[in-house]
């Protein structure tokens, strides 16, 4: 799996709601983490739910532009 960052999506997580204080390598451990919840939304997108090496629980929602690659679009923290 290839995580896609370009200038877009990093402004969105970083400067647009930097205030949540969720690091790319964050979203990339949810990503990577075979526990994590994943459910297909529509348009192709895809929700994933679950926690970072260091136990922050995230929810991240990624676009799926080619086979084994995925580009984040959002992401928050979430208590369950």
């Amino acid at each position: 799996m290839v995580v896609q960052w370009d200038e877009r999506n990093l402004r969105h997580l970083l400067l647009d709601n930097g205030w949540r204080n969720i690091s790319p390598g964050e979203v990339e451990e949810v990503l990577a983490n075979p526990n994590s919840e994943r459910r297909r939304l529509r348009d192709g997108r895809r929700r994933y739910r679950g926690a970072t090496s260091g136990g922050r629980r995230l929810v991240v929602v990624v676009e799926v532009p080619a086979q084994q690659r995925l580009r984040p679009l959002t992401a928050w923290e979430t208590r369950s």
